[in-house]
């Protein structure tokens, strides 16, 4: 079996020559290690020698607002590194949400302050941020050298996303106390992920992934041209 038979057989319950196996996420020193074990260079050829069937590709997005402030791009080991911030300081930045998050001392995990929404009770001052998108057909061009494996882009879950604007804690009390405040802010952020998951069917994406903490979470948007 192909990597797109074999995903779209497990997804109907029906027997596949192996299960889909996948790379999920692994931290800057792990893939180093794995080239290092490999001997070579490349991230994709790790892939191949690990026979992964997923290739995992982000939607370049831009957000005018936040492109005038970004100050730098994060480094090191932390989730993340490349992706360009507003730093407040050598370990405090802030991204395109607002959301603001601190390097660990030991540079390894990220922590989370505060968020545009925390202690907030209304909506009435807060929108989602303006994002500009490629056309779908400069997203298809782009994914097609791994057309062969099951293409997937990566859509933020709505709580988990609701949480890092609002903080935990509030959010959970929000969540108790007042359901029609969660209820306006899932529909919001529901509309701009939405309009991501369609560009990437559009694009001819494999599958869109909405992705959270636990991985149970983890649910699905499929392309039906996947098995094409």
């Amino acid at each position: 079996m192909n990597p797109h038979e074999r995903f779209h057989a497990t997804l109907n319950h029906t027997l596949a020559d192996r299960f889909p196996v996948d790379l999920i996420w692994p931290r800057k020193e792990t893939t180093e290690a794995l080239k290092r074990h490999f001997n070579t260079d490349s991230e994709e050829q790790v892939f191949k020698e690990l026979d992964i069937d997923f290739r995992w590709i982000s939607i370049p997005a831009c957000y005018p607002d936040f492109a005038k402030r970004v100050n730098g791009r994060l480094d090191g080991v932390a989730p993340g590194p490349g992706r360009e911030y507003i730093f407040h300081d050598r370990q405090r930045f802030e991204d395109h949400w607002g959301v603001v998050q601190r390097v660990g001392d030991d540079g390894k995990y990220l922590e989370w302050i505060s968020g545009p929404l925390a202690g907030k009770d209304s909506l009435e001052q807060w929108s989602v941020p303006e994002v500009r998108y490629p056309f779908a057909e400069q997203i298809a061009d782009a994914i097609q050298p791994y057309k062969d494996y099951v293409t997937i882009t990566e859509i933020e879950f709505p709580f988990k996303l609701a949480w890092h604007l609002c903080g935990y804690e509030h959010f959970m009390t929000l969540m108790s106390l007042d359901a029609a405040l969660v209820e306006l802010l899932y529909d919001r952020l529901y509309d701009f992920q939405t309009t991501k998951a369609v560009l990437a069917t559009m694009a001819d994406f494999s599958s869109a992934w909405r992705t959270a903490y636990p991985m149970t979470l983890l649910s699905r948007i499929s392309s039906p041209y996947m098995t094409r």
